[in-house]
């Protein structure tokens, strides 16, 4: 069987695919901009690749679900977004491939899993989108080391997964930590109420809007450290830091200075992809199924909503229209 994994990246999407077992795979990359202004251009390279399963485009996760059975408000719950010329990107696009009969799932995010103690979820909504669990799947394949901690250094944001055992036990999304290269990352909240309106390409503004190129990767490298130390104080010590992601080999000579335990992981570029379709591989095939509900990807569940105060959640689900007013 052919399997197919899609990264939808800020900078560029990834289409992945490898028949039975990951160890020869193909991959195309097409710049987001180009999806954003044409959604079929994905959905064509997706049916010239003709894979058996697909998995992917899940934004901000949502448990395994086929594609055709989305609901509007599963959408909305993926996308995050109140603004309808951002969304229009990957909402139609989720549309698109929901109608087009290709065998196609979504993807939890680290927040769906149930090996996370609901108590690291209070409060959050990005522990780590669905992009980020795959990553975080790819490289616990090669890499069997107890305790470890993945770093996304991503081109819009950077991510830290702690794993302990073969599962996800703490997360921290690029939205819910310090800036990254093209994002503000979290929000200082005396700024989002001074703010008041706040249109969610303010969070597009990062490091590199700021600082001359060396200062940003300075200052990169310096908040992936503290990522890498606030992921240990839930697991310990790490035995690994494994980096992924679009700066990984950027990063992983700064790093070392400080960390001898970092390691770049060697399919870094392709990693998110790869585990989209490793994950593809275990809702249908066999090979991957084990270590997927290890994970708790096959097992999880509710919403990247559950874990706020409720009064929060009733005015966030009336303003994306989850609920009446």
């Amino acid at each position: 069987m052919r399997f197919a994994g899609v990264d939808a990246g800020t900078k560029s999407y990834r289409i992945l695919w490898f028949d039975d077992t990951p160890e020869n795979f193909g991959v195309i990359e097409i710049p987001t901009e180009k999806v954003r202004k044409n959604p079929e251009t994905i959905l064509e390279v997706l049916e010239s690749v003709n894979a058996d399963v697909y998995a992917g485009l899940s934004g901000y996760g949502i448990p395994v679900k086929h594609f055709s059975e989305l609901s509007d408000s599963d959408i909305k719950l993926m996308t995050l977004t109140l603004e309808e010329e951002v969304s229009v990107g990957l909402r139609a696009l989720i549309r698109v491939i929901a109608k087009s009969g290709l065998e196609f799932y979504t993807i939890p995010a680290v927040i769906h899993l149930n090996t996370i103690p609901s108590y690291r979820k209070l409060f959050r909504v990005d522990m780590g989108t669905y992009d980020k669990l795959c990553t975080a799947f790819a490289v616990s394949q090669e890499f069997d080391h107890r305790k470890m901690v993945i770093v996304e250094a991503g081109y819009g944001y950077t991510s830290f997964i702690a794993m302990e055992d073969g599962k996800i036990v703490d997360g921290l999304g690029g939205t819910s930590f310090f800036p990254s290269y093209t994002s503000a990352g979290c929000i200082d909240a005396e700024v989002a109420y001074l703010l008041g309106d706040f249109p969610k390409n303010l969070l597009r503004t990062g490091l590199r809007d700021m600082l001359s190129r060396e200062e940003a990767v300075n200052a990169l490298a310096e908040n992936m450290l503290k990522g890498i130390r606030a992921m240990e104080v839930s697991i310990s010590r790490a035995e690994k830091v494994i980096l992924s992601g679009r700066f990984a080999a950027d990063m992983a000579e700064k790093l070392r200075k400080n960390d001898c335990r970092i390691t770049v992981y060697n399919k870094y570029q392709n990693a998110s992809a790869l585990g989209a379709a490793m994950i593809a591989s275990a809702v249908k095939g066999k090979k991957m199924r084990r270590p997927a509900e290890k994970m708790g990807i096959t097992s999880a569940c509710g919403t990247v909503l559950d874990y706020l105060p409720e009064k929060w959640r009733a005015v966030i689900e009336r303003r994306l229209h989850l609920r009446s007013r």
